[in-house]
Order: C-alpha cells, then structure tokens, then sequence
C-alpha cells in the first residue's frame, strides 16, 4: 500500500472452528470481536483470504485493489469508508503468512 495515503490495515489470517464446534456461533463471534477491536484501534481496512459466502455476512466484499491472490476470496472491509478508493498498489501477504499450513 502506499505509505502516503496513511492508511492503517490489517490481515485477517483463515479462521477455523474445530469441526465438532462449528455451527456454534463461535467463529461468528471471533469475527465480531476482531471487527469491534480493530475499529477500537482505528484501523481504517481489512483484508482476508477466505469463502465469500461466509465473509459477506460481516460486510465483506471482493475486493477491487490489485493482489496475487484469488480473485473471489480477496476481501476487504473499510472500516472507514472510502478510504480504499485511492490505492493503487497491489497488496501482499508476508511472506511467513503464505507459509502458513505448508
């Protein structure tokens, strides 16, 4: 992203339930939590890797700015709306972060 639009924004890791768990409300409640934080810290975007079909029910969206990843399952959520409209960068992981599960 670029540094001068000052913007502040996190990455959601992949979020999981363990099996017997799921459908208990409990990954519903961890993605709240992690919204409600992260507006408590002002941040201004979020981004995750994850279902559309899950996601969108916390107000993510497919989102527009250039990444490496798949399309459908880049998301973002402006927490402070517009403030994506600018960016004209692609967005990256870590590279410890695609590592992840390999």
């Amino acid at each position: 992203m670029e540094p001068d639009l000052g913007l502040f924004c996190g990455g959601i890791a992949p979020l999981s339930v363990l099996p017997d768990q799921q459908s208990s409300g409990i990954g519903s409640k961890l993605m709240k939590a992690v919204i409600k934080a992260s507006k408590k810290m002002e941040i201004d975007a979020l981004f995750l890797l994850g279902d559309p079909d899950y996601y969108n029910r916390f107000g993510f969206t497919v989102s527009k700015i250039k990444n490496d990843y798949s399309v459908e399952h880049f998301q973002e959520l402006e927490l402070n709306k517009g403030c994506l409209v600018k960016v004209k960068s692609t967005v990256k992981y870590a590279s410890a972060f695609l590592s992840l599960g390999t």
